[in-house]
């Protein structure tokens, strides 16, 4: 009886093997890697855009900004966050600002807890920059962009020189265009729903930083952003 139980066994891990080879020839772990790609990593994302919100939204015809906002003194900074970023890159900020300042970081439309809108261009993030500025009737503030941001604020810079008392760009865009290459755009698509790979690409921004915990922060913040702009936001900075 033991014996024909081990040959029923071989002859089940046999047909296993056939399978294997006609149907799955890449390997099982390739196919499985696939599946996590395709459903698990979805799952995980739909959870991780669900977190709750901090803050307050002000009001704009681009929809309900939120900012991060710290310190009452009386001068104005204003952050502008990167692509697959928003206002959390610049809370560690906030700790190092001297009393004497009064920060806003916000979410452009279409990132973070900021509302989506259907325009994804560089004039009309700059013009929902105004907006903001002018909900909460500021003036004279010094205006800083990171990365994507960058090409926000020198475009808000060149419409309202006015406003401002200085400009600061941090790792901006070039000013003569960023041209991504379209094999790039599938990997753009991925990140919509891949918070791992997504966490990689977040990490290779900030290479030094090792606090674990914004980078989860960061992630579950990207995932919010508007489904279209993971590659419309790079073609944007082609013009």
């Amino acid at each position: 009886m033991f014996g024909r139980l081990k040959f029923s066994m071989s002859m089940i891990f046999g047909l296993l093997l056939i399978i294997v080879v006609l149907f799955m020839p890449r390997g099982i772990g390739y196919y499985l890697y696939l599946f996590d790609l395709k459903y698990l990593s979805r799952i995980e994302s739909f959870f991780r855009r669900a977190r709750k919100m901090e803050g307050k939204f002000v009001d704009t015809k681009f929809g309900k900004i939120r900012p991060l906002e710290h310190g009452s003194g009386e001068n104005t900074i204003i952050f502008v966050h990167g692509n697959l970023a928003s206002a959390i890159w610049f809370k560690e900020m906030f700790k190092i600002l001297p009393d004497n300042y009064k920060a806003y970081a916000l979410n452009l439309p279409n990132f973070g807890f900021s509302e989506h809108i259907e325009m994804v261009d560089i004039k009309t993030y700059s013009d929902a920059l105004h907006e903001f500025v002018n909900a909460l009737k500021l003036d004279n503030f010094i205006l800083l962009g990171h990365s994507f941001g960058g090409a926000v604020v020198i475009k808000y810079a060149i419409e309202h020189t006015e406003k401002l008392s200085k400009l600061v760009l941090v790792d901006p865009v070039p000013i003569n265009a960023l041209k991504t290459p379209e094999e790039s755009n599938p990997i753009l698509e991925l990140y919509k729903n891949n918070p791992e790979h997504l966490e990689k690409s977040l990490k290779a921004i900030a290479p030094t930083y090792e606090n674990e915990k914004f980078f989860k922060l960061a992630v579950s913040e990207a995932l919010k952003m508007h489904p279209k702009c993971f590659t419309e936001n790079a073609r944007v900075l082609e013009k």
